[in-house]
């Protein structure tokens, strides 16, 4: 028996739908690794946020009232905002649609949106992992040069890590915002 063209179309249809549904399994899956390790890591952003307003206080306390200033404050600052800033970013685009500018392309008819949606999304996991890379790849350039910081001598290599495992958390998520697109075009 030759397959008519409409049972052909249909065949093609039942395929896309499969796809269509492995795809969002596969979001899903990823979601569901993502988002407690992207709470976890908010979560320590907080706590060092906390820590941080407190060793400026007590600093400032130091300093205008016994007129002894805490010692090496200031690389402590500055190691905490990078670690605030890393471990934040994945949280915040974690949020569907949390960072949203409308442009020309919410003019686009649907289907445009969508691969434009699904190929930006593409570039971000690209660009994440390569920078990923390259700061893992940096980190084990400053620790065997055992590098520290001027004041405290704190290693400056477990923050280019907690950089790079951060940004890798963040490529993650826009792994799972791509697979989210391409479920879209299964859609209507």
């Amino acid at each position: 028996m030759v397959p008519t063209l409409a049972r052909v179309v249909c065949q093609g249809r039942g395929y896309l739908k499969m796809g269509v549904f492995m795809v969002e399994k596969a979001a899903n899956v990823v979601k569901k690794v993502v988002e407690p390790v992207t709470n976890a890591a908010a979560a320590a952003g907080v706590v060092i946020l906390g820590v941080m307003v407190l060793m400026l206080i007590i600093s400032v306390i130091m300093r205008k009232a016994f007129n002894a200033p805490m010692k090496g404050v200031f690389e402590l600052s500055e190691f905490g905002m990078v670690m605030i800033t890393f471990l934040f970013v994945s949280a915040q685009y974690f949020k569907p649609d949390s960072m949203v500018m409308d442009t020309f392309v919410e003019k686009f008819p649907k289907t445009v949106k969508r691969i434009n949606s699904a190929f930006i999304f593409l570039l971000d996991v690209g660009t994440l992992a390569i920078t990923s890379w390259q700061l893992y790849a940096y980190g084990a350039k400053v620790q065997a040069g055992r590098q520290v910081s001027k004041i405290l001598e704190i290693p400056v290599y477990p923050f280019v890590y907690l950089g790079a495992a951060c940004t890798l958390l963040l490529t993650l998520v826009f792994v799972m915002k791509f697979l989210y697109a391409l479920n879209e075009f299964g859609r209507d």
